[in-house]
């Protein structure tokens, strides 16, 4: 008689792929310690984490801006803190260009992204920076925006 290893060569890849320990179907056997061949406790330990950070994220009022009807992005600043004048590029899912005075700041409204932003003094490069525009929160200068240069 042949057996076939195959199921028993699959289990324990599954087994040593997704670490030693206890294994939890949800979140109610984990808190109980119950046994259960679906997820490890660090994969549900990781799930509840990201559920509060989710909550978090829902209870913090977001800052956008409306026009007709349609909402124009998150409100971010842009603070030139250098001696001159400045030319600052934003590149993303959104195009932008400013041309800044010393100690000016502009606030401006993004669409949910990633950015790249490139600040020029004079002709010439002086920082470059990437940044994410999205419902979480920051405080620049005391004041609570979703994304700043």
């Amino acid at each position: 008689m042949k057996i076939n290893h195959s199921p028993i060569l699959l289990l324990a890849v599954l087994l040593l792929s997704s670490g030693c320990g206890a294994f939890y179907g949800n979140e109610k056997q984990y808190e109980k310690g119950n046994w259960y061949l679906l997820a490890g406790s660090s994969e549900v330990a990781r799930i509840k984490q990201d559920k509060l950070a989710m909550e978090k994220l829902k209870n913090q009022p977001t800052q956008t801006a409306g026009k007709d009807g349609i909402t124009q992005g998150y409100k971010g600043v842009i603070a030139n803190l250098s001696w001159g004048t400045v030319n600052v590029h934003i590149d993303g899912p959104e195009k932008k260009r400013f041309f800044l005075d010393r100690a000016q700041t502009q606030e401006e409204y993004l669409i949910p992204g990633r950015y790249a932003a490139t600040a020029y003094y004079r002709g010439q490069v002086r920082g470059s920076w990437s940044f994410v525009v999205g419902p979480e929160q920051h405080n620049f200068r005391g004041e609570k925006v979703h994304w700043y240069l």
